[in-house]
Formats: C-alpha cells, structure tokens, sequence
C-alpha cells in the first residue's frame, strides 16, 4: 500500500491489470482465499464486465451489499445503491475483490465503500486497462501489472496438460519449446493448447496445431488462438461449447446436461470432453464456469452460424427476419433477469410487438401484422401445445429452448419453446 493510501485513513484499493488470459481473476481467486478468513466480511464480484453488460450496475450494488451484510435490499438505481453502500458498509471489516472491470462507471458504483469500511479493509479490482482504474481514483503505485509466466513455469504448465508431467519427453522437447514461443507465457493459452495435446503422439498433429498458431501474429489476439482448439472438437462438443458460451455459463451443470440429452446429444459426455480440453471449469457449487476469452469466443462464432443463439439482452425475436428472412433456426433465447420477460418495463422481442404478458413464459408473440407464433410449450418430461391461430398459408418452425433464470441457480427446470412462425 503506497504511503498516500496510508494517510488517507481509507481502505485500501489496489489493481491487478494486464491482458485477458494472463491470470488476474486466479490470482484474485487465491488471495482471496487465502485471505478472506482474516476479515469480518468478504465478497467477490466475479466478471462485472459481463454482468454490466446483461443487468444494470444497481444490481450488482445490491449483490455486494448482500455479501456483506446478508441484507435483501431493493436497490432501484444507481444512486441510491451509491447511498445504500456507504449506510450499510459504516465501519465494516471487509475484503472485496471486483473482478474484469472495464469501465469507470462500474468503479463509481462501488469505490465510494472506501471512504465508509475500515481503513484495514482490502477493496481489489482486477482489470485489462490501467487507465480505468487511474481514472477511477486509484493511483499508480498501487497498480500491478501481471505478466506471462516465465519460461520454466510455462513449461510446467503446458506439460502437465500434455503429458501429465512438469517435463516433456525428449522426443517432443523442440516442439514444446516452439508451442512455449507461441503461447508467450499466457497460462489461459497454454493450458488449453497443452490439454489439446495431450495423448496425441504422432509429432506430425503437433507441427500441425503448431504451424496453424504460428499464423497468428500478434500476441493479444488470444480468440485467434483458441479457435485453434475450437476447431479441433467433434460438432456435438461444439454445440456444447456455444451452448455454454452463449447461456450456461455460471449456471448448474446438472441442469444444462439434462438440456442436452433432451436435445437428443450426450451431454455428459460432450461436457466431460470439453472439461478435459480446459475449455470449460465446474466449481464447488456445480456451476459451469468458462473464461471469457472462451466465451467470447464462443459468442462471436455463434453470431456468425446457425442456428441462431440470441444471448444479448437488446437480441429480439425481429432479428429473425431481419438476418434471414427466409428459414429462421433458433437455438435459444437467454432470459435476463431485470431485462427481459419481467416487470422492469423492458419490452420482448420488439418494440413494435405486442406481448402476451399473462404467462410469465409468454407462450404467444404477436406482431401487429399478419404474422402469428403457435408455440409448443415442452417442460423436461410433459408437452403441452397451444395454438393461437390456425389459418395460415406458410411457415418456419425454430426450436428454441428457453432457458428462464429468473430462478436463480435453484432452477431445475428448462423449457423447450417449439416456435412456429407463420406468415
């Protein structure tokens, strides 16, 4: 802690930041860990960049103020969560990690809390750019940049993936060290790349996979490079990894396999494929986790095929015609708490639709043209089909299971919406 932090009579703020993939949110997770029983009250924020993105900042105010003082509190706003934080967090002990930020805002959400916890509390934020956090009030010398592991701990990394072991064979010593060049001590990279190694012994694969990352030029172009490993999975696995890329991550794994098997896939056997390709993680409450480079990988991949997965919050049934208006495939629609299908006063799936609101699943979309939905609603082991409007002269049918967390990680259920879009 610098010297101006010390005088402050504040709590601490200190910044972790440096490229995606590099091992910021670990670092975090194990000093956070390690540490956390040493204070009265902890929380960590895990991946604000993607929360921020899909619910408004007032609902991770609340999740903090939650952590910390096991309060249900409705936070409306903004500004009103500003004012909670600092009525609720008077002389609190506390340590807080903000992990991924990425914009100013998200820190004037929560960095008034120093000015109100103890001055021996700890607030930590991770984040790629430096100059949010400058901004933000943090200063410089409580700032660290993380960078890629040295040559030795690289090598044990990708070697325990690839072999089981810290060292490699002699016979594929040169081409560890050409992968190690590559992979420019990225732990996110070599683990991954190592994983999808392994077992393979035939050195032909691995010059292979090696001249194919060699094509990528510049070292943060991390998506570029874990397509590499994209590429390399059977098309069920890849289903899975957009599935999961676009809806499950942080959800229960239990519940997305049993999504899977009534998509007709092996879902088990996709997702353990994947897991032991290091593309996906499952913590200790069974929640499917995924780095957001994987993720953002996978989302960006998504965009591109069909059929269409909408995950975005502001993604609405009108893109349908819009980007096909011919034969639209829809894969799911994500469920946003606060965004979409709730009583926020956010509209689904345009602003020109007009919405059956009585079932909180909305069965039936209707346009006020001619065009009309007949849904078949299918819960994991009953179907019951409603039609709304029988005479019509063509149609598209989309399968789209529904994910609803408005639940919360509690739900066990998924609901398969058979949409039929009749014009």
């Amino acid at each position: 802690m610098s010297s101006q932090q010390r005088q402050s009579g504040k709590a601490q703020v200190l910044g972790i930041v440096g490229l995606g993939g590099v091992g910021k949110t670990t670092l975090a997770k194990e000093l956070f860990n390690r540490n956390s029983s040493h204070f009265d009250k902890s929380s960590f924020l895990f991946n604000v960049r993607e929360t921020a993105g899909r619910m408004p900042l007032n609902f991770l105010q609340s999740k903090l103020v939650k952590d910390l003082t096991r309060l249900e509190l409705q936070i409306d706003n903004f500004d009103e969560g500003i004012q909670m934080i600092r009525r609720n967090l008077l002389s609190a002990h506390a340590l807080v990690i903000l992990d991924d930020i990425d914009h100013p805002d998200q820190l004037d959400a929560f960095l008034p809390m120093r000015d109100v916890l103890r001055s021996d509390s700890l607030i930590l934020v991770t984040s790629r750019y430096k100059d949010v956090l400058v901004r933000a009030g943090i200063v410089k010398s409580a700032i660290y940049k993380l960078t890629g592991l040295s040559e030795r701990h690289s090598r044990q990394l990708f070697c325990s993936y690839a072999f089981c072991q810290p060292h490699p064979p002699l016979v594929f010593k040169d081409l560890v060290d050409e992968f190690l060049k590559a992979c420019d001590g990225l732990p996110l990279s070599l683990k991954v790349f190592g994983a999808s190694l392994c077992g393979m012994n035939d050195r032909s694969y691995w010059q292979g996979q090696l001249d194919k990352l060699r094509q990528i030029k510049l070292p943060d172009e991390i998506q570029k490079r874990l397509k590499i490993s994209y590429d390399a999975l059977d098309e069920e696995e890849r289903r899975i990894f957009l599935d999961i890329a676009c809806y499950f991550t942080e959800e229960d794994r239990d519940m997305a396999i049993r999504i899977w098997d009534g998509s007709g896939w092996r879902g088990l056997v996709g997702f353990l494929n994947l897991e032991n390709k290091c593309l996906v993680e499952v913590d200790k409450e069974n929640r499917i986790q995924m780095h957001d480079h994987l993720r953002d990988l996978g989302r960006a991949i998504a965009d591109q095929e069909m059929p269409l997965r909408l995950w975005r919050y502001r993604d609405n049934i009108h893109a349908l015609w819009q980007r096909s208006p011919g034969l639209s495939i829809v894969r799911g629609i994500r469920n946003v708490p606060g965004i979409i299908f709730d009583a926020y006063g956010y509209t689904f799936p345009s602003p020109d639709a007009n919405i059956d609101t009585n079932d909180s699943r909305m069965d039936t979309f209707h346009r006020p043209d001619t065009t009309t939905y007949v849904v078949n609603q299918q819960t994991l082991n009953q179907t019951v089909q409603r039609e709304v409007n029988p005479t019509v002269r063509r149609g598209v049918n989309c399968l789209i299971p529904l994910w609803d967390i408005l639940g919360g990680h509690n739900q066990r259920t998924c609901n398969f919406l058979q949409l039929e879009m009749k014009v």
